[in-house]
């Protein structure tokens, strides 16, 4: 678990926040819906739009609503989350990559247009997909609607690459969490607390930049 925290503080260092460790309690009522009820709430510093992660940089979502104990958490592969933002990244230092927007599928996976770019003078079209664009590369949250504390996260790995229907020169991209997690059915996440949120008086959390609450 300490490994996770410290991977995940990593991939944003420097993003002022706490790190709280809690447990899944439950589902909506709605049957129909994905939002997790998790015990961590106002008292632990938690507000709306606070993100959530799993196996240290996986991102799993954000806060939808927040009561004193408990607060609500959708997973970004609920259809209600919408577009989400991101970097095909196609070598391990970052510096390369692709941008595409990914849509949930509602089974659990993304699927979106990565970038398209104009192949250099004397290239065949066909010829200008880059070979790394292959299953089991990293991609990862650029998307400036979501706050500092969950750019450069895991939004998954890309499953499969496909043809554009309407644009065969173009590539989409089937994207799956991170070893196949089921982001709906985690027992436990993370939340990245903003340090500056509201705390109650029987927080028990460190309030330290990267702080861990067991």
């Amino acid at each position: 678990r300490i490994a996770d925290l410290e991977a995940g503080f990593r991939r944003a260092p420097n993003a002022a926040v706490s790190l709280l460790t809690r447990s899944v309690v439950g589902m909506s009522s709605d049957p129909s819906s994905g939002v997790l009820r998790v015990r961590a709430g106002r008292a632990d510093g938690v507000t709306e739009n606070t993100v959530t992660t799993v196996r240290g940089v996986q991102l799993h979502g954000q806060v939808v609503s927040v009561d004193r104990l408990v607060c609500r958490v959708m997973p970004i592969t609920e259809p209600e989350t919408g577009f989400l933002g991101g970097r095909v990244l196609l070598d391990r230092s970052g510096d390369a990559f692709l941008a595409c927007q990914l849509a949930p599928t509602g089974s659990g996976t993304f699927r979106g247009e990565v970038e398209f770019r104009d192949p250099p003078a004397g290239v065949r079209p066909e010829d200008a997909v880059d070979s790394r664009l292959k299953p089991g590369v990293e991609v990862v949250l650029d998307d400036p609607e979501w706050p500092e504390s969950a750019q450069m996260f895991m939004i998954g790995v890309v499953e499969r690459v496909e043809p554009d229907e309407n644009q065969p020169l173009r590539s989409v991209v089937v994207v799956r969490p991170r070893d196949g997690l089921e982001l709906r059915r985690v027992r436990e996440v993370v939340l990245r607390v903003p340090v500056d949120g509201a705390i109650g008086d029987d927080d028990s959390g460190e309030r330290a930049r990267g702080g861990v609450s067991p």
